[in-house]
């Protein structure tokens, strides 16, 4: 039985499932195709997957005579960044020509593609620091196929290799150009390639409805809880300069942690989570740590600045949830405290002053500023103004679809920090425009992608710019 015979056994479970992956000899020689991860049984009826397909063309070029010596590294990077991203029920395979294969069963086409990029991305990374004296980027590629496709049409490794390569467009050809078999990579159907003047609605996708055996069977597989260690585990932390809009300067550095498969800021409000209250507490601890060991690199650098540390409300007022907390702090000598700043966020509406005073009191001794984040309401800032915080954050008010509303909701915050003595500090500030407003509404400190980019190390300012941030207010 020919190789790709054997895979689509595997896939479709058809004949030959006493066939087993070939192991990898000690001469780093690999079969042509060799399963190295995700053996779990799929479904019979898969309506379509989506395929990765991993090419390492240009690390080899990159490499040229140091390829054989780098080869195991560079394949146990790849092979581990794979392992850490894909699901329950998905697999890769391992090509005779250093490539990779990967299967993603349960995501759509929007899905697979952005999971497919976070994973090059973090392996390009990886391989980067592995070998900095190179200029490496690896080629990823996205395709998905039907199932009835893959299994009768596609006759050889090869055609479907081209067919991942190229984003679906050539193995449509060999299909005879019959509509539903192949998406595009924009996720567009091949047509037969008449021309179509009346235009008609296109048919609803439908899928098989369940059998009378589905019925009552489990959905534990369909519906997979996601624990927090393995929502961790796709997540990645850096720093957001922040720049003072009065001194012209970078000096706070802010813990943020990054969800790598969305693209979005880590939270608890993903819906396949185990535990989300235990998540929070978890990514409480994650920014935490992310932020002494920058305090280390910055110290040890010879850089300046202070690092911000953002914590749930909710971890500072419940005691044990505190003590673990608090308990990280000890380990460090107490002249570092004064180059800590701590943000506390995620405030339940309707929460007392007082309650936000005892939080300030219990971590006031290991920070030298302490920073309130709130909604973009100015009533807000009265109302907390004197529980011992010295500055106030907010976000922009998304909610309020008016430019003219939404200036005017930032400009009354703003001024009523300043009313009160303290720092006003604006988050996530994405682009050009909310950067000007911003700065317009005379916030003392604005960061976000429009300000500065990520940085590994606090105080490092290689990666910083001036050019490209208002030298002042404009004027009405």
């Amino acid at each position: 039985m020919s190789v790709f015979d054997r895979m689509k056994s595997f896939l479709f479970n058809e004949e030959a499932a006493d066939v087993r992956p070939a192991r990898r000899t000690g001469t780093g020689t690999a079969p042509h195709l060799r399963v190295v991860a995700g053996n779990a049984q799929l479904p019979r009826k898969i309506q379509a997957g989506n395929l990765q397909m991993i090419g390492l063309q240009a690390v080899r070029d990159a490499l040229g005579d140091e390829w054989p010596k780098r080869r195991d590294t560079i394949h146990n990077i790849v092979e581990g960044v794979i392992r850490d991203r894909v699901d329950a029920g998905d697999t890769h395979f391992h090509l005779e020509n250093d490539d990779y294969l990967v299967l993603f069963v349960q995501l759509n086409h929007a899905q697979a593609k952005a999971k497919a990029a976070a994973i090059a991305q973090e392996a390009e990374r990886l391989i980067l620091g592995e070998l900095p004296e190179h200029a490496i980027r690896i080629s990823s590629s996205v395709a998905e196929v039907n199932s009835d496709f893959l299994s009768s049409k596609v006759n050889s490794m090869d055609e479907l290799l081209q067919h991942v390569k190229t984003g679906g467009t050539e193995a449509s050809d060999a299909a005879g150009g019959a509509s539903g078999d192949v998406l595009l990579f924009g996720d567009e159907p091949v047509h037969d390639g008449f021309a179509d003047t009346a235009q008609p609605r296109p048919a609803p996708m439908l899928g098989a409805g369940p059998d009378l055996t589905d019925l009552d069977q489990s959905l534990t597989s369909l519906f997979q809880k996601k624990t927090s260690a393995a929502f961790l585990k796709e997540c990645q932390a850096s720093f957001y300069p922040n720049f003072s809009t009065r001194r012209r300067a970078f000096s706070f550095y802010t813990v943020h942690v990054t969800h790598m498969p969305t693209g979005r800021a880590a939270d608890a409000r993903d819906p396949m989570l185990e535990d989300p209250e235990e998540l929070e507490f978890l990514l409480d601890r994650y920014r935490l740590t992310t932020a002494l060991l920058g305090l280390h690199r910055m110290v040890t650098g010879g850089y300046k600045g202070f690092i911000s540390i953002p914590v749930s409300f909710a971890t500072l007022a419940t005691s044990r949830s505190r003590n673990i907390y608090l308990d990280r702090f000890k380990d460090l000598p107490a002249g570092l405290f004064r180059s800590l700043s701590i943000v506390i966020t995620n405030i339940p509406n309707g929460t007392p002053s007082s309650r936000i005073a005892d939080a300030f009191n219990y971590i006031q001794r290991f920070c030298a500023v302490r920073i309130l984040d709130i909604g973009p309401d100015a009533r807000l800032i009265d109302l907390y103004a004197q529980t011992g915080c010295q500055g106030f954050a907010t976000s922009l008010p998304t909610a309020i679809a008016d430019p003219a509303m939404r200036f005017q909701a930032l400009s009354a915050f703003a001024k009523r920090a300043a009313w009160h003595k303290m720092e006003s500090i604006l988050w996530n500030v994405s682009d050009a425009t909310e950067l000007e407003l911003g700065i317009n509404a005379g916030f003392s400190f604005v960061f976000g992608d429009a300000v500065a980019p990520q940085i590994a190390t606090p105080g490092h300012r290689q990666a910083l710019r001036f050019d490209h941030i208002p030298q002042r207010a404009a004027t009405a």
